[in-house]
């Protein structure tokens, strides 16, 4: 992409989204939109819960006068997908979606996406899967992407934690994407880095907007088909590494399911005992500087991927190896944190 192009775009990016914001200054949207009432709130009073707006309206704009996106079909799949998530926003707005029919809506669209998108062969260690074997490699695609979804959205409690976890799984694709001279998977993750910034501004530390189910739901699948992407385009790249990239959705989602499953809990139903909640509870102070603190003292987990991709990179180190570095850590970290 030329870089006068890619210029205009981030220009474009930040006009939509200072209108979008006066925009919704200048409605009053908060009378639209009813009571938020969850046990995970950590917060006092209404806020809008509709960040995603100002990820998917700009893309979804930038998409229709660029040429150059329309040229590639991996974007027309991202779009499609995006509004299809996006229609989750009723939730954010109403909550009346259940957690069944969110989970529904999920699973449609990552069988959107892995049915027209190009998808890397599947390597760990001397089990090798294609798409000649075709339920289990495309069953392993849809299960994958439904459990990033669900772990970004149950990682997303506190002000700036999704946009910090967000920004930093895409520094490590723009790393890899660097190391194997891929430019285009560099300029979309500046992209959507850059995208991003506008809400993490005004998320935190003021708390202004929050980013909601279908924000969530669109960081998420981002990130999980942009790693897909980066795989598909670097077959170099060896499949593990993406449990690094995405390390920390992946460990909250399947933790989460092991420790509501073993109280006998459904891993569908919220509740106030994820880590980064633990760490909230832990605080004093008033609920806005105990929620930023709070994370901020998450830093390893969001920041520790990253860490653990350049060590991969950089050494001999396995990835699976690595991986169980971080999820002993969060383990330990957990059950430290759990205790009165």
């Amino acid at each position: 992409m030329h870089e006068l192009n890619f210029f205009i775009i981030i220009l474009s990016v930040v006009c939509i989204q200072l209108f979008l914001l006066l925009l919704i200054r200048k409605l009053n949207l908060k009378k639209y939109f009813k009571q938020y009432q969850a046990i995970q709130k950590v917060h006092d009073g209404e806020i809008l819960r509709i960040g995603g707006l100002f990820l998917f309206l700009p893309m979804i704009i930038i998409y229709l006068i660029i040429e150059e996106f329309k040229s590639d079909s991996f974007y027309l799949v991202i779009i499609l997908s995006s509004i299809i998530i996006f229609l989750t926003i009723i939730e954010d707005i109403q909550h009346f979606l259940s957690a069944k029919l969110r989970l529904t809506v999920l699973f449609f669209v990552s069988i959107i996406y892995v049915s027209f998108a190009d998808l890397p062969n599947i390597t760990i260690s001397t089990i090798f899967i294609d798409s000649q074997n075709i339920i289990i490699f495309y069953s392993l695609y849809i299960l994958s992407l439904m459990m990033i979804m669900n772990g970004f959205n149950f990682i997303d409690g506190l002000n700036g934690l999704s946009s910090f976890n967000f920004i930093t799984i895409f520094i490590s694709i723009y790393f890899l994407a660097g190391l194997y001279q891929d430019e285009e998977i560099e300029n979309w993750s500046i992209f959507l880095i850059l995208l991003s910034l506008f809400f993490l501004i005004l998320n935190f530390p003021f708390g202004k907007i929050f980013l909601g189910d279908s924000g969530s739901y669109l960081y998420a699948f981002l990130s999980g088909s942009t790693v897909i992407m980066l795989f598909e385009r670097n077959s170099e790249l060896p499949t593990l590494l993406a449990l690094l990239i995405l390390a920390y959705p992946i460990t909250e989602i399947l933790f989460s399911i092991v420790r509501k499953s073993l109280k006998k809990f459904s891993p569908m139903e919220p509740d106030d005992l994820h880590i980064h909640q633990l760490i909230y509870n832990k605080l004093n102070g008033n609920k806005k500087f105990r929620n930023n603190l709070a994370s901020l003292l998450m830093t390893f987990f969001w920041l520790g991927p990253l860490l653990l991709v350049i060590l991969s990179v950089q050494t001999n180190f396995n990835n699976i190896q690595l991986y169980l570095l971080y999820f002993c850590f969060y383990i330990i970290s957990y059950y430290g944190l759990s205790k009165k």
